[in-house]
């Protein structure tokens, strides 16, 4: 697994880059064992490839784990001085990790759901179908889809309105909707003028489990 440095402070992104290279090995150890790694830089101290990189004053790196869900996705590299006590304490260390990881898995499934979001909008934007909701009396509470086009609807036509009513002279389709509340999956068919559209009818369900709409 090859690691890439996604955010740096107190540094250039390119100087970061070369200390993470330097530390590899460090990194590895730490996303296999999800234990800190502590590199001392300072006097008298075995050599290590960082030296010469790191900010001066900087006597040691510590390198701990970036968790998520109890998997590691990357490492968190920290610098300190030598009077500063607070990197030698791995439990504190590995805390800040699992948070950052958490935080950065929150973010990417914020952004999959954002992108699956706009794909399904693109699809029933983009195709001839229509994507509807009935709550438990048959009153349309959503209305999407460019199928709405051959039928000469608009949302607002019909939104609020029951189906009921506003398909009370197809008995095709109110029949199969009132068999969809009473808890049935239904796929019905109907004419509108020579377009002949197909329905795929789901119950929907409450907590409790009563129905809820179609």
């Amino acid at each position: 697994r090859k690691l890439r440095v996604a955010a740096c402070a107190g540094l250039t992104p390119e100087r970061a880059d070369e200390i993470l290279r330097k530390f590899t090995g460090e990194a590895d150890a730490v996303m296999t064992h999800l234990n800190p790694i502590c590199a001392e830089l300072r006097s008298g101290a075995p050599f290590h490839p960082a030296f010469g990189l790191v900010p001066e004053g900087v006597e040691r790196i510590v390198v701990a784990p970036v968790i998520a869900l109890q998997e590691p996705i990357g490492v968190i590299m920290l610098a300190a001085e030598g009077r500063n006590s607070d990197l030698i304490d791995d439990e504190l260390l590995v805390s800040i990790g699992i948070a950052l990881g958490l935080s950065l898995d929150n973010l990417r499934k914020t952004d999959e759901l954002r992108e699956g979001q706009a794909r399904l909008r693109t699809i029933v934007t983009g195709t001839p179908l229509v994507l509807f909701a009935l709550d438990r009396d048959g009153a349309y509470t959503l209305v999407e889809g460019r199928g709405l086009e051959t039928l000469g609807v608009s949302p607002e036509m019909v939104l609020g309105r029951s189906i009921f009513d506003v398909y009370s002279n197809q008995p095709e389709i109110t029949d199969a909707v009132k068999q969809a509340l009473a808890g049935e999956e239904v796929t019905a068919a109907a004419d509108f003028g020579g377009s002949v559209f197909e329905a795929q009818l789901t119950p929907l369900r409450d907590a409790a489990g009563a129905i809820a709409g179609v």
